[in-house]
């Protein structure tokens, strides 16, 4: 009796599909995001890559003034 209870719960839960249980306005929620999350990753890395940059670049006026200093100490 109990393994005639799982068959049929089986059954009906195999038989579901998304739109039989979510509003058509959760699924379209849901379908953007799955497909903006590889594009925004992307963008996510991208932003990363440009502010690891920018500190890079910020740090070489200090480099240049104190290389400045140095060959203007030697001469």
């Amino acid at each position: 009796m109990m393994n005639l209870k799982m068959e049929t719960a089986a059954k009906l839960t195999s038989d579901l599909k998304a739109e039989d249980i979510g509003s058509p306005n959760l699924l379209i929620v849901t379908s953007f995001m799955s497909t903006a999350k590889e594009p925004l990753d992307f963008m996510m890395r991208a932003f990363n890559s440009l502010g690891d940059q920018v500190q890079e670049l910020s740090s070489l006026p200090s480099e240049v003034e104190r290389a400045e200093e140095e060959s203007h100490s030697e001469l």
